[in-house]
């Protein structure tokens, strides 16, 4: 199962799962996007689409072991709860050979503890598919030992013995993938999607011809699952009664625009270099005036329907007035304003992501002092 919580200093989400559940997220996604791409051209500008892909290059890369992993119980430990509840001890009747390797154990300095082998064992299987995806066979059995060791070592914080690959999301990213997705979800998928997809990409690695409307739907609703998990973990810092205004805006919204990936890109950066010092509320100020940035309110309002126009005006009043505060306090500019900037140092849209860029925005939110917070 898919977890998605808020990190403990309000920087993001964190991403959870075992291995396969990632795995498939990724499959569906990066299948999905590309279905909608092409039938999108359009709409869908080829610098979006590559930047919504960067949502599949962290989960694969968390797949791979190269983000965070957290260890959580699985059903093979709930079993032996339940059954040991009754008097019963499943390990009497398990085929040890099933979980034991012997390359694997060479090393039993590693487990001073009986239980704490006992435990590492119900956490290989998952280290070694993500180690298959990266690893050669000699450095795969290296890297197993030393997270038995690891295992080993500190086993009574890992009682369960369950890896779950875990990957964070700094909150101004996700609302751009929130919004983005949310157009991209809109629509019901058609045979005629998979037509032109199969036209423009006969040889595509992730297409076949077993690839049916029926998988596509599949895929739509795995992907509104996930970010349904989203919407809820952000009620739980931003509260239900603004998350509920803006989930109300979202899909009673027919003209939400292409998020803007070099606004979303300074966002991020002004995240990382401020967070460290800011207070809770402040971050929960800065990340609600992100959100109707990314959002566009400005726009949604000016292009309302008009039994909707008066609430929307509403809404970006208090938004301008949040933003002005917001100001007195940490450093926040507004889409329009920081692309005024950019551009006027910058030499034009040309040259947005010149070698000057970062120069720029750190001039405008100040240095990253912590390159790898804690989120």
């Amino acid at each position: 199962m898919i977890k998605v919580t808020n990190t403990q200093n309000l920087y993001g989400v964190a991403v959870s799962g075992e291995f396969s559940d990632l795995d498939d997220l990724y499959e569906t996604s990066h299948r999905y996007l590309e279905l909608y791409y092409y039938n999108h051209t359009a709409s869908m500008s080829r610098d979006h689409y590559e930047y919504l892909l960067s949502l599949n290059y962290d989960l694969r890369h968390a797949c791979m072991g190269d983000r965070l992993f957290e260890v959580s119980e699985n059903e093979i430990q709930m079993l032996k709860n339940h059954f040991q509840r009754y008097g019963v001890d499943p390990d009497e009747y398990a085929d040890e050979e099933a979980y034991d390797d012997e390359e694997a154990y060479d090393d039993e300095e590693a487990y001073d503890d009986e239980e704490a082998r006992d435990n590492t064992r119900y956490s290989v299987y998952d280290f070694r598919n993500l180690s298959d995806k990266k690893y050669g066979a000699d450095e795969q059995e290296q890297r197993i030992q030393e997270l038995y060791t690891a295992l080993a070592q500190n086993y009574q914080s890992f009682e369960s013995g369950n890896i779950h690959m875990k990957v964070e999301f700094l909150y101004s990213l996700m609302f751009h993938y929130l919004l983005a997705y949310t157009i991209v979800l809109e629509e019901e998928p058609s045979e005629a999607w998979l037509n032109t997809l199969n036209e423009r990409t006969p040889k595509m690695e992730l297409f076949s011809s077993r690839y049916s409307i029926l998988e596509a739907q599949r895929d739509r609703n795995l992907l509104r699952f996930f970010f349904s998990s989203v919407w809820l973990a952000m009620r739980s810092i931003f509260g239900s009664e603004l998350v509920d205004e803006w989930e109300r805006i979202v899909s009673g919204s027919m003209s939400l625009v292409q998020c803007d990936t070099i606004y979303t890109d300074a966002l991020n950066y002004a995240q990382m270099a401020q967070f460290p010092s800011m207070s809770d509320e402040e971050k929960k100020e800065f990340l609600i005036c992100a959100f109707y940035e990314i959002l566009d309110i400005s726009y949604l309002a000016d292009h309302a329907a008009k039994d909707r126009k008066t609430e929307l005006k509403e809404v970006e009043a208090e938004h301008k007035r949040r933003v002005r505060a917001l100001g007195k306090k940490v450093k926040f500019y507004p889409s329009a304003a920081l692309h005024k900037t950019l551009y006027r140092s910058l030499g034009g849209r040309n040259e947005i992501y010149s070698d000057e860029f970062d120069d720029k925005l750190a001039e405008m939110f100040g240095n990253i002092e912590i390159d790898d917070p804690v989120m």
